[in-house]
């Protein structure tokens, strides 16, 4: 999925700017914005309003993510706060995707980060 989605938002950017245009192999960013796409589609199906909250600083006491500490990324992702900020772990470790447990593209991306790990656990 997240390659089938790369290669569409290449194709929306050659569009947009054919003097730019790409036709060699998919980057790691192209990779990269195509499961930031997802991640940030998922959260605004799911998440709607606690996003909207959070944006204004407002999230509320009773919402099912405050004791994650969440906060939105310059991406606009929903991540997981916390003491682990202080780390020396990756950015995406530290900070993991806020994704409901129970859909389709949550299940994808465990799927394959099993499959990345040789199913390892």
């Amino acid at each position: 999925l997240a390659r089938v989605t790369a290669w569409c938002l290449r194709f929306v950017k050659n569009c947009r700017h054919p003097s730019k245009q790409r036709q060699e192999e998919l980057t790691i960013e192209e990779l990269n914005e195509s499961e930031l796409y997802w991640m940030k589609t998922v959260q605004n199906e799911t998440f709607r309003d606690e996003k909207s909250l959070l944006m204004k600083g407002k999230l509320s006491g009773n919402s099912r993510l405050i004791h994650l500490t969440p906060f939105i990324d310059e991406f606009g992702v929903i991540r997981v706060g916390g003491r682990l900020q202080q780390s020396n772990l990756l950015y995406q470790h530290k900070h993991p995707a806020i994704l409901p447990n129970k859909h389709n593209i949550t299940d994808l991306i465990i799927q394959g980060e099993h499959k990345h790990q040789w199913h390892a656990g």
